[in-house]
């Protein structure tokens, strides 16, 4: 009679848990599936529920025990074992996850949702063919199980298999049509392959059904530069920005297509509006210079090359910048030391001693200069521009031989080089008809 009672009393706190639970009041759920078990601690069942209710509440350590309870008592449970993996998943013990999802589907094979629960396990450990196997042993079984398509893409992103991706993205597309980070990853990818007009129409797509999503607009936008669509590049970034003014990348992609506009003075507000955002980004701070010093607001551009600087100084494309600035405001000897820092950290670089040489040149170390030069061209042998300059350098000294030699090579690796003919013939007026002979 008493064990009657008993069960009695656990079939009603049982109902009444699993009442709670649907209602999503979790915790109240747990506290009824305990008085369950107080009544009859073998009822695998409740210790069942009461783990997926845990579940619900992030209590992942107390659901592990009880759906390890579960198992204790009946081991050929195949739900408690997939739910335990879904727990050791949910704290990160992937390995541990995997062990239980295997040992569900050794119950049950055709467990969809386990299939894919371990596809996820497996590539939370890169083990990315792997997952994609069990992702598609689940959708044998369920073959309009949209996730698994999706995750299964996922997979075969991080392989870079991007077009097997592309097509697993539509499978789960057609099983949900209005999926929308479907869309927005295959939209992503398209445009990763070229495809430019199909990922705009991916994210137009998008947008149709979630028109308030910053990111979209911000990636429909570079969909639109690349396809020379600059105008309607600028309203769509434009959008991001209204949706999240405090996007520091869509401030940026702006600055870029105001820039391809011609609008330069929004295009260098819109990248200090950027780097208000985001004053560590190195390479904000570059373009910013880059825009600055082409528009010749040498100034501004040294200021934004040191920020840059200041972040990392062993920055070639800033060290190389500041050098070109400090030449054209005529400071000839910090740019100089600016070089010898750049060619210091990067000596194979024929630019880096081109430059060096240009600055030496005003310097009036004519023999330094030329010893810059002969660097650039160890280093690229058909650097016309180099071989141009060492004749400059050459002419200024009076050997207008040597001048004529580098000349000619210069003209040899570009016959339409018109200042190098242009030096060449006044050169020649020089040498009186002395014979002249290629630099070696």
């Amino acid at each position: 009679m008493e064990c009657m009672v008993q069960q009695i009393g656990a079939e009603t706190f049982f109902e009444k848990g699993r009442k709670l639970a649907q209602s999503g009041s979790f915790s109240e759920a747990v506290a009824a599936f305990n008085h369950a078990i107080d009544h009859q601690p073998d009822w695998y069942v409740v210790w069942y529920e009461r783990g997926k209710a845990l579940m619900q509440i992030n209590q992942v350590n107390e659901a592990i025990t009880s759906f390890k309870e579960v198992i204790a008592i009946r081991e050929d449970y195949s739900p408690a074992w997939n739910n335990l993996g879904m727990a050791f998943a949910a704290i990160e013990h992937y390995e541990e996850a995997i062990n239980s999802y295997d040992r569900a589907l050794k119950l049950n094979r055709h467990g969809h949702k386990t299939w894919y629960n371990r596809g996820n396990a497996l590539m939370k450990l890169n083990a990315y063919e792997e997952a994609i196997t069990s992702y598609e042993s689940g959708l044998k079984l369920r073959p309009d199980y949209a996730p698994g398509w999706y995750n299964r893409a996922l997979s075969l992103t991080y392989l870079k298999r991007y077009g097997e991706a592309i097509d697993s993205y539509e499978q789960a597309l057609a099983s949900r049509p209005h999926f929308s980070s479907a869309h927005h990853n295959q939209a992503n990818l398209l445009y990763k392959v070229g495809k430019y007009s199909e990922a705009l129409a991916k994210y137009n797509r998008v947008l149709e059904i979630k028109p308030n999503v910053a990111q979209v607009w911000l990636r429909r936008g570079s969909v639109l530069r690349r396809l020379g669509q600059n105008d309607e590049a600028l309203a769509s970034y434009n959008k991001a920005i209204r949706i999240a003014p405090l996007m520091s990348e869509a401030w940026y992609q702006r600055g870029k297509v105001l820039e391809a506009l011609y609008q330069i003075n929004e295009a260098i507000e819109s990248y200090q509006r950027s780097l208000s955002l985001s004053p560590h980004w190195i390479e904000g701070w570059i373009v910013l210079g880059l825009v600055q010093k082409e528009n010749r607001l040498l100034e501004d551009a040294l200021y934004s090359l040191n920020q840059a600087l200041a972040l990392r100084c062993t920055s070639i494309p800033a060290l190389s910048a500041k050098g070109s600035v400090l030449y054209q405001l005529g400071k000839y000897s910090e740019a100089l030391n600016t070089y010898n820092r750049a060619v210091k950290i990067h000596p194979n670089d024929p630019q880096l001693w081109y430059d060096r040489g240009k600055v030496i040149d005003r310097l009036n170390q004519s023999e330094e200069a030329i010893a810059s030069y002969d660097r650039a061209l160890e280093n690229n042998p058909k650097f016309a521009r180099a071989w141009y300059r060492r004749g400059i350098t050459f002419s200024r000294m009076g050997l207008h031989l040597e001048a004529i030699g580098n000349y000619d090579k210069a003209l040899e690796i570009n016959p339409d080089f018109i200042d190098a003919a242009s030096r060449r013939h006044i050169a020649l007026r020089h040498t009186h008809g002395i014979p002249i002979t290629q630099p070696q």
